[in-house]
């Protein structure tokens, strides 16, 4: 079946349109609490439901095995803002436009949030990414309560884990760390009553490097707590390609984190009210890199440590204890929430609504999936613009326009680029990109608007630079 392709100039009318409205299948005291969780940096094969070895995700294995895990969940992007904008719009960063680092959504652009605020949800998200999931670009939309969530000011030169600015601007502050954000979210809890059902986002920043687990944590995974690399020292590792066993104490260290967190979302969903149902969704918005293409980090590339994420819907609704395997996007999730929690599912969206596998039926309709990356100057470090997903087959789109291709069942490590062998292949999924990419369509007559930009601050680079990221 041939899919419709909506304007995206039309698409947030189209979403005005079905904006709050209930449907008949559930009763608003019917409906169930909602907990969004998002890791930031979190690879799926870093966990132990995807086969991981190391015990770094005890919790999240047990969500996964309580409820339903889709064991090949592709995010939008390889950095945070697009990534997190495509959870909140259902729409891929080519129609959204939150692709730079001075982007905010257009005010037309409806988000999840506002259609459960519309419903009657009362909306909440907490951040602890103070630069890319913030007021900034216009993610407080909708909730009622947006809070960013910092570990307090640091005076000390030689402190880890700090970022510049606070809520009220100036010095350096504490970036919060899982701990700091359950307990953020618990104290949120506490405050919010319970006659309305809650929409609850929780954004954890961990995995992100640089790597600072609680010493017990980096123990877990072979780091003493001496070692230099939980100092600042860590830092100048970053900026240059480091010999392997640095390369294996960073991983170690990502390990750390992702255990950490793994203990504070399972001490968040401890917590949860038992009073009304809770549907629990947990992802990430991207993955990370330690040199299986020639970098670490992530935001440069499009291969599948950077894409491929976890996705797992658990509680109210869930026919659980079930892996699929079929591609989905992270733009499922907001029609997905919809469609579970009674409400209209959005026209118009890239995500599609994943509720009837949910509920105990088949694997999801086979589409093609799609991911995309922006800088704001070409001879910034970026290799890829453009990805496509189509079964086992893959397909990067590099800046310079060269194209690889790649059979994920036969290669999934991506290692080996069959693009001149299958040329016909290559062709007609690069076809798939010029209709899903309208700038690159020279038959359409009108190309969509870009998105609104910001001035950044000098505080907001240095934010970014403090992450890794060149705001330049």
């Amino acid at each position: 079946m041939t899919r419709l392709r909506l304007r995206p100039t039309l698409l947030g009318a189209l979403a005005l349109l079905a904006s709050g409205a209930a449907s008949p299948a559930l009763a608003g005291e019917e409906r169930p609490n909602v907990l969004l969780v998002v890791i930031d940096t979190l690879r799926a094969d870093h966990l132990g439901a995807w086969g991981y070895e190391r015990p770094t995700s005890p919790r999240i294995d047990a969500l996964a095995a309580s409820g339903v895990r889709f064991s090949e969940a592709r995010s939008t992007s390889s950095w945070t803002a697009p990534s997190v904008a495509s959870i909140l719009t259902g729409l891929y960063p080519v129609h959204h436009g939150l692709q730079l680092p001075t982007s905010r959504l257009r005010p037309n652009t409806m988000q999840l949030q506002q259609t459960f605020a519309n419903a009657g949800y009362v909306t909440a998200a907490l951040s602890a990414n103070a630069a890319f999931v913030s007021v900034r670009q216009g993610f407080d939309r909708g909730f009622s309560d947006f809070r960013m969530v910092h570990g307090g000011p640091s005076r000390d030169p030689d402190d880890i884990d700090v970022m510049p600015g606070g809520p009220g601007g100036g010095g350096n502050v504490k970036v919060a760390n899982a701990r700091i954000v359950t307990d953020s979210a618990l104290q949120w809890l506490a405050s919010a009553g319970t006659d309305k059902p809650f929409l609850l986002y929780v954004h954890y920043f961990d995995p992100h490097g640089g790597y600072f687990p609680p010493p017990e944590y980096a123990a877990r995974f072979g780091v003493d707590k001496d070692s230099p690399m939980l100092t600042v020292a860590q830092q100048t590792v970053w900026k240059q390609i480091p010999p392997a066993s640095q390369v294996e104490t960073l991983e170690a260290l990502y390990d750390g984190e992702i255990a950490f967190t793994d203990a504070e979302i399972g001490r968040l969903l401890d917590a949860m009210p038992k009073d009304r149902p809770l549907l629990v969704v947990l992802t990430a918005d991207h993955g990370e890199e330690f040199l299986e293409h020639g970098g670490l980090s992530h935001a440069r590339t499009l291969f599948e440590e950077q894409l491929h994420v976890p996705l797992v819907f658990a509680g109210a609704g869930v026919a659980g204890g079930r892996t699929i395997e079929r591609p989905v996007s992270i733009a499922d999730v907001w029609p997905t929430l919809a469609e579970m929690t009674g409400l209209q599912v959005p026209l118009g969206l890239d995500g599609i609504s994943l509720a009837p596998t949910l509920r105990g039926g088949g694997e999801p309709p086979a589409r093609t999936i799609f991911a995309d990356m922006m800088k704001a100057k070409p001879q910034q470090d970026m290799i890829h613009r453009h990805a496509v997903i189509d079964g086992s087959w893959k397909l990067l789109e590099g800046m310079d326009d060269g194209l690889d291709l790649y059979d994920l069942d036969e290669d999934p490590r991506e290692k080996e680029d069959v693009a001149d062998d299958e040329a016909g292949r290559a062709a007609a999924l690069r076809s798939l990109l010029t209709q899903h990419n309208p700038r690159r369509a020279a038959r359409r007559a009108e190309a969509p608007r870009p998105a609104p930009t910001v001035k950044l601050s000098e505080q907001d680079r240095e934010r970014m630079r403090a992450l890794g990221y060149d705001p330049d």
